[in-house]
């Protein structure tokens, strides 16, 4: 098998920000990232943004809860220190190429919570910290981390 390295590209996620499932953590970020999360992204009317924003909201508190995130890749595995999305659009963007026919796959996998680190740039892009995972499925479009955006639209 291949070494992860081998398709990477040099720009790597930060390993120092907070869990996901705890944005506040380590007072890292300002307080008003739960309730406006649009200031965190490029495009807060887009589709990838209320899928991250359902997928955080779902999690939020719960270090061992399961979350799928997605990845544009050449393999079906998922690497320490791979970027990752709670939105299987934004990583499908991710893997578009200029031609089609050499766009990338994006692969889903459920991870805990805890694995997936807020780089803290972007509210769309993650680190994914936990073990290795092999094997895992590609993404279908009936996975869906949209649970959870309407309470969190509705409360604001």
């Amino acid at each position: 098998m291949n070494e992860p390295d081998d398709y990477h590209i040099s720009h790597r996620p930060r390993n120092d920000g907070p869990p996901a499932h705890n944005l506040l953590q380590g007072d890292l970020v300002p307080k008003d990232v739960y309730d406006r999360p649009d200031f965190y992204t490029g495009d807060p009317g887009s589709m990838s943004f209320r899928q991250s924003v359902a997928a955080l909201m779902r999690i939020r508190g719960k270090p061992t809860a399961q979350v799928m995130v997605y990845r544009a890749g050449p393999r079906n595995e998922l690497n320490t220190g791979d970027w990752v999305s709670f939105s299987k659009r934004y990583a499908k963007q991710h893997g578009m190429a200029d031609d089609p026919t050499e766009d990338v796959p994006v692969w889903g996998f459920k991870v805990r919570a805890k694995d997936v680190i807020w780089p803290m740039d972007d509210i769309e892009e993650f680190g994914y910290f936990g073990p290795a995972i092999r094997l895992a499925t590609p993404a279908t479009p009936q996975e869906s981390n949209l649970t959870g955006f309407r309470e969190w639209f509705e409360q604001s």
